[in-house]
């Protein structure tokens, strides 16, 4: 069993999957190199920059693992309604969702 010990520890009020639309934060995050908005939001929108889960070796936001896996980008609300942006191994986000 993973030990959680990430976001999830937040008290997050709601998770949702990929990139916000027309989020400057996402758009700093994961810019895949388009500095401004308009036209990040058009990649979107065109499906050059594909909203699912990719493999990484970074660790996971919620349980850090180290092992390489698919990882997706996802957002929700924490306690003060900030949206917080955080990337997660497919196992934690099937127990978050």
């Amino acid at each position: 069993m993973r030990t959680k010990t990430g976001i999830t520890s937040q008290h997050l009020t709601f998770v949702s999957t990929g990139l916000c639309p027309n989020c400057e934060d996402c758009m700093n995050l994961y810019s895949y190199g388009y500095d401004e908005t308009e036209k990040f939001n058009n990649a979107v929108e065109n499906q050059y920059i594909l909203d699912e889960g990719s493999f990484s070796w970074n660790p996971c936001d919620d349980c850090n693992t180290n092992l390489g896996g698919n990882s997706y980008l996802a957002h929700g609300r924490d306690e003060n309604d900030d949206l917080i942006h955080f990337r997660v191994c497919v196992d934690c986000l099937f127990e978050i969702q």
